[in-house]
C-alpha cells in the first residue's frame, strides 16, 4: 500500500490572503496533496473546531502526518488553544502526527506577567 507524502515541518503551508477588505474573522487554505493547512485570523474555540473538522477530513483522506501553519492568526485565546493542543493528543493518540507552526501565546497573556 502506497503511503502519503511526508510532510515536511521545514516548509509552511499557503496561507490565506488576510489583505482584502471584508475577510471574515477566520480562513483556512488546504493543501490536500501535502496534508497542511495554513490558517489566518482570530483562533478561538469554534475556529479551533473548523480546523478540527479540516484536519480530520485530512486523516479520512490517508494522511496520517498533518502540517497546520498558524503565521496568519492575528489572535488565539486560551480556550482555543487549549482545542488545539487536545486535537494534538486525538491525532497521536491514534498513531498519527500533528505538527503545529508558529502556535501564538494566548491574547493577554502578557497582561498576565508581572510587571
Amino acid at each position: 500500500m502506497e503511503q502519503p507524502p511526508q510532510v515536511d515541518a521545514r516548509r509552511t503551508c499557503p496561507l490565506p490572503d488576510h489583505h482584502h477588505a471584508g475577510a471574515p474573522a477566520f480562513r483556512q487554505v488546504v493543501d490536500g496533496r501535502r496534508g497542511c493547512v495554513g490558517a489566518a485570523g482570530d483562533l478561538n474555540p469554534r475556529t479551533a473546531d473548523q480546523l478540527r473538522g479540516t484536519v480530520e477530513a485530512l486523516r479520512r483522506g490517508g494522511h496520517r502526518r498533518i502540517l497546520v501553519d498558524l503565521q496568519g492568526l492575528h489572535s488565539a485565546d486560551e480556550p482555543g488553544l487549549r482545542a488545539l493542543d487536545t486535537l494534538r493528543a486525538v491525532v497521536e493518540a491514534d498513531g498519527g502526527r500533528l505538527t503545529l507552526l508558529h502556535l501564538p501565546e494566548a491574547d493577554g497573556a502578557s497582561e498576565q506577567r508581572p510587571a
